[in-house]
C-alpha cells in the first residue's frame, strides 16, 4: 500500500513537472518571427482576467441571490457590466476555448481545434491534456485567417501577451501563455497535484493559483503587470465528479469571491484600483451526464480497423471523456489524402465492403450529431435523421452564412423563428453578428458560424461527432461538456473597472474579449481576428479610436510556402518545428486544392482574396453600427 502511494506521488510529481514545462522551454515553435516594430503606446491602464474553467453563469447568479458572493454582487451585478448570453466557442472544451479568449480566434482559425488532433503530414497524434502533450499547447498555434488574406505576417501566436509586447504581463496557471513575461508556476507543487488528483480535492489547485497570483501581484519590488490572467481549473474537475450545483462547487465559488475581495485590497494599496479592469469568464459550461459511449467499440463494430499505430489503423479519433470527438479516416495506403464527403458516404473497409460512415454512426442510440464538410463552402449537419447544409461565403470582408435544411426538416431547431424562416425561404446569407442576435437564447445557439469555422483549418479532421445531450464519450463523469447545446456554450462574461457602463447586456462571444481588451488599452491587433470589441459596455468618453497599426511587412502565401519548403529541404528545422512546418504546408496545399475544386456560392471556383484592411474596417463598422434585424 505504501509503495502504491509512493508510486502515485512520483507519477504526480512528473505530471506537475509537465505542467511547469507548459510555461517554459517547449512553448515556442515560431518559424517566421513577427517584424520588429516600435513598442506600442498604450493607455495607462491594467487588466486582470479571472478565468474559471467550467464556471456556469447560473451558479454565479444563484450564489449572488443567496448572499454567498458579496464581491461578485458589488463588482459585477451592481457596479459592473455583464452579458446575459455570452457564448463560448465550439467545441466547448478547455484548451481551444482558452486560446479563443486570449486570441480572439475561433478554434478552426488558431490551429488548436480540439483537445487532441492528428497530423496527416507527420502521421502523429497530439493530446493536449496528457502530461507529455501539455507543453505543446502553444507550439502549433497559427492565425489561419492570414491564409485567405494572402498576407502572412507571422506564425507566432498573437495572444494578448504578444500584442502587449514591451509591457509586463503575468500568466498564473494558464497553459496558453505564449509571450507572457512571467509564467507561474514554473512547476506545479507536487503536494498540490497529489492532493488534487489522488486526494480528491481539486480545489487545492485553485487555492494555489489564487495565492500565487496575490503573492506575485503584491510584490512591490516588481512593476505591476499590465495584463494578468489567473486560471482556476478546480471548478471543471469538481463539477465533473460531484455534479452541477453541488455543495462543494458552491463553496469553491466562495473562494473566488474572497480572491476578488483580496485583489481589491491589493489594488487599493498599490494605488491602481481606479485604473484596473477586472474580468471574469469561463471556457465552457456543463451538462448532466447519465450514459457513456465507448467510441472505439462503436468504430470496431462498424468494421473499421483500429490500431495504436497510425500506419495500421483506418481511423484516428479524439479519445477524451467529453461529448465531442473529431475523426480522421484513411483513404488508400497512407494518410496524405483527405477523404471527401462522397468518400465518407461510400467508404471502403479492409474486407472490401462499402459503408456509409455517417449513417452508421447515427444508428448508435447515443450519437446525435455528425458534422462533415463538402469542400470549403458547404457543411453537412446530420442530427438523428434530419439533415441540413450550412453554406459559407465571403463578401466585402465579411463571412456570411446560409441555413439550408432539407424539406420538412430542421436539425438546428431554428424554423420556429419567423426571421430565420424568411432567411431560409429567400436563400439568404447572413453575417455572424446577425446569427448571434437571432439565436443567442435558443437551445443550439449561434450554430452556423461556429460549426463552419471548425473545418476552415484542416487539422480537426473530416468529421466531428457529438453524443446525445445526456451522454459523453468514454465516461467517468456525472457532468460534462463539449457539445453545441446552450448549457455547454453559455458562460459568464463580467466586467468591472474604469469607464464601465453598468448594466446587463444581451449577447457576446468569448472571442470578443481579446478585441475588447485591445480597445481598453488603445491598441489595434496586428492580425485579423474573429471577435469584435463590445464597446457598448464602456462610457463614451472611456475609449477613443484605437491607433492604426503601422504597415506590417508580410509574405504572400506562395512566398511563405517556399520559405517553409526551403527550411525543410535544407534541414534547418527539426523536432516539433519541422512538424509544424509540415502541417502548415499541408494546410496550404489542402486550402488551395479545395478552393480550386469547389466554387464559392455565387462565384467561380478559385481563391478569393480577403484583405486585412477590409477585415479591419468591417470590424470597426460592426462595432460602431451593430447589425440589426432587417
Amino acid at each position: 500500500m505504501r509503495f502504491k502511494i509512493l508510486q502515485n506521488f512520483l507519477k504526480t510529481a512528473k505530471y506537475a513537472l509537465a505542467l511547469g514545462l507548459a510555461s517554459c522551454a517547449f512553448k515556442s515553435a515560431v518559424l517566421r518571427p513577427p517584424p520588429a516594430r516600435p513598442v506600442p503606446e498604450i493607455r495607462d491602464r491594467y487588466a486582470i482576467f479571472l478565468l474559471i474553467d467550467g464556471a456556469r453563469p447560473e451558479d454565479i447568479d444563484a450564489g449572488v441571490a443567496a448572499g454567498r458572493l458579496p464581491n461578485f454582487k458589488k463588482l459585477f451585478y451592481e457596479e459592473g457590466a455583464r452579458f446575459e448570453n455570452a457564448l463560448t466557442v465550439f467545441p466547448t472544451v478547455s484548451q481551444p476555448a482558452h486560446q479563443a479568449l486570449l486570441s480572439g480566434l475561433y478554434p478552426g482559425h488558431h490551429a488548436l481545434p480540439s483537445l487532441s488532433w492528428f497530423s496527416r503530414a507527420s502521421e502523429k497524434s497530439f493530446d493536449f491534456i496528457q502530461p507529455k502533450g501539455i507543453p505543446f499547447t502553444n507550439t502549433y498555434l497559427f492565425n489561419f485567417l492570414q491564409i485567405p488574406n494572402d498576407q502572412i505576417v507571422t506564425d507566432e501566436p498573437q495572444l494578448i501577451f504578444t500584442t502587449l509586447r514591451g509591457q509586463n504581463t503575468l500568466s498564473v496557471y494558464e497553459p496558453v501563455n505564449q509571450g507572457a513575461t512571467v509564467d507561474l508556476p514554473k512547476h506545479l507543487p507536487a503536494i498540490t497535484a497529489f492532493t488534487s488528483k489522488y486526494g480528491g480535492f481539486p480545489e487545492e489547485v485553485d487555492v494555489a493559483a489564487t495565492r500565487s497570483a496575490l503573492r506575485e501581484l503584491g510584490n512591490t519590488k516588481k512593476p505591476f503587470p499590465r495584463f494578468t490572467v489567473v486560471t482556476c481549473f478546480g471548478m471543471d474537475v469538481l463539477t465533473h465528479y460531484t455534479g452541477l450545483g453541488s455543495r462543494r462547487t458552491q463553496d469553491l465559488y466562495i473562494l473566488y469571491d474572497r480572491f476578488l475581495g483580496d485583489l481589491l485590497e491589493l489594488l487599493e494599496k498599490r494605488g491602481i484600483r481606479d485604473k484596473t479592469l477586472l474580468v471574469v469568464s469561463s471556457d465552457h459550461g456543463q451538462h448532466e451526464v447519465k450514459e457513456s459511449v465507448n467510441l472505439a467499440e462503436v468504430l470496431v463494430q462498424m468494421g473499421l480497423k483500429i490500431d495504436a499505430s497510425p500506419q495500421k489503423s483506418q481511423v484516428m479519433f479524439g479519445r477524451r471523456a467529453i461529448a465531442f470527438s473529431n475523426l480522421y479516416f484513411k483513404v488508400g495506403e497512407n494518410w496524405q489524402q483527405k477523404p471527401s464527403y462522397a468518400d465518407l458516404k461510400n467508404y471502403s473497409l479492409k474486407n472490401g465492403k462499402k459503408i456509409d460512415l455517417i449513417e452508421s454512426l447515427l444508428e448508435h442510440p447515443r450519437i446525435e450529431w455528425v458534422l462533415a464538410p463538402e469542400g470549403p463552402w458547404r457543411l453537412h449537419v446530420h442530427r438523428d435523421r434530419q439533415h441540413a447544409v450550412i453554406e459559407q461565403r465571403r463578401e466585402n470582408g465579411k463571412f456570411l452564412y446560409a441555413y439550408r435544411p432539407d424539406p420538412g426538416q430542421d436539425p438546428l431547431d431554428y424554423l420556429g423563428i419567423p426571421e430565420i424562416q424568411r432567411w431560409v425561404r429567400e436563400s439568404r446569407f447572413v453575417d455572424a453578428e446577425t446569427w448571434l442576435q437571432a439565436t443567442a437564447n435558443l437551445p443550439i445557439p449561434d450554430a452556423p458560424p461556429v460549426f463552419t469555422q471548425l473545418f476552415d483549418d484542416y487539422q480537426v479532421g473530416e468529421m466531428a461527432i457529438v453524443t446525445t445531450k445526456s451522454s459523453e464519450f468514454h465516461g467517468g463523469h456525472i457532468s460534462g461538456h463539449g457539445s453545441p447545446w446552450r448549457e455547454d456554450r453559455r458562460v459568464p462574461l463580467l466586467f468591472h473597472g474604469p469607464g464601465i457602463q453598468p448594466g446587463v447586456y444581451p449577447r457576446a462571444r468569448s472571442v470578443d474579449l481579446f478585441p475588447t481588451l485591445m480597445d481598453f488599452f488603445g491598441l489595434d491587433p496586428q492580425v485579423p481576428v474573429d471577435g469584435i470589441a463590445r464597446r457598448q459596455i464602456f462610457r463614451a468618453q472611456a475609449l477613443g479610436d484605437a491607433a492604426d497599426p503601422p504597415p506590417s511587412p508580410s509574405l504572400s502565401v506562395s512566398a511563405f510556402e517556399e520559405e517553409l519548403k526551403e527550411q525543410i529541404e535544407k534541414k534547418k528545422l527539426s523536432g516539433f518545428k519541422k512538424d509544424k512546418a509540415e502541417q502548415m504546408l499541408y494546410t496550404i496545399r489542402e486550402y488551395r486544392r479545395d478552393h480550386a475544386q469547389y466554387a464559392e456560392p455565387g462565384r467561380k471556383a478559385g481563391k478569393t482574396k480577403l484583405s486585412w484592411e477590409a477585415n479591419r474596417n468591417q470590424r470597426r463598422s460592426t462595432i460602431k453600427n451593430p447589425t440589426q434585424f432587417r
